[in-house]
């Protein structure tokens, strides 16, 4: 697979052009966080870096890379980046998708609050036009941090716990919908089962005539039925 690292430069109108600066090769698609880091760390040395640098991936649909760029060079502890120019750079090569890398030269890939919060918005403006983000990493060293994997595992939490709050919520509302159900559905019988302990009580029933239909119900205790009885 062929990289090319492109600079952007401006053309005798001002106006922004492609500047192809190195053409690489490399052996495989970007399937993997790993093979992010692999290539950035073998091309560019990021995870040795005493600067903190910005890269872009350009990729299309398949994950082949499109082209690259270097968005931020900044110093020891942070990278300052235009986010337009993010999208200007991957638009010029028709990329279908991008991902967005930096290093950490302390050695520790753990983001920042401002790492955090230009994610955020690098990631909301790629939604807004329909150019997805589909990684952004911090390389330091042998290690690296992966806010799309750190977000699919948030979001599986969540689903579980919401899943499992579900599951608590529907055993909870069980038996009391069972015991609304036979009270309202209770079992009728005519025939007697020895009527002992049995409790009376008027029924309002009438026919179609408009007389009673049954003047007494008795409850059973002994098997749970309800006995009616003609006038």
């Amino acid at each position: 697979m062929c990289c090319m690292k492109y600079s952007v430069r401006l053309d005798e109108r001002r106006r922004p052009v492609l500047h192809g600066e190195v053409n690489v090769e490399w052996p495989s698609t970007l399937n993997r966080v790993e093979d992010i880091c692999e290539m950035l760390n073998t091309l560019f040395d990021l995870n040795h870096q005493a600067d903190e640098y910005k890269y872009l991936i350009a990729i299309d649909a398949t994950m082949h890379v499109k082209g690259i760029f270097e968005v931020g060079h900044g110093g020891l502890r942070r990278v300052a980046v235009c986010i337009r120019s993010i999208f200007r750079d991957a638009l010029l090569v028709d990329a279908d998708q991008i991902i967005v890398a930096h290093n950490h030269p302390s050695g520790d890939p753990t983001p920042s609050d401002s790492d955090i919060f230009i994610a955020r918005k690098i990631k909301a403006v790629g939604n807004l036009l329909g150019l997805p983000v589909v990684e952004q990493l911090i390389i330091a060293g042998d290690g690296f941090y992966s806010f799309s994997r750190v977000e699919l595992a948030k979001q599986l939490e969540a689903d579980m716990n919401k899943e499992i709050g579900a599951k608590h919520e529907h055993k909870s509302k069980t038996p009391q919908t069972v015991k609304r159900i036979r009270r309202n559905k209770p079992r009728i019988s005519s025939k007697p089962c020895g009527m002992s302990g049995k409790e009376d009580v008027p029924v309002g029933a009438r026919n179609a005539g408009g007389d009673n239909l049954y003047t007494h119900v008795a409850n059973c205790k002994n098997c749970a039925k309800i006995h009616l009885f003609t006038s």
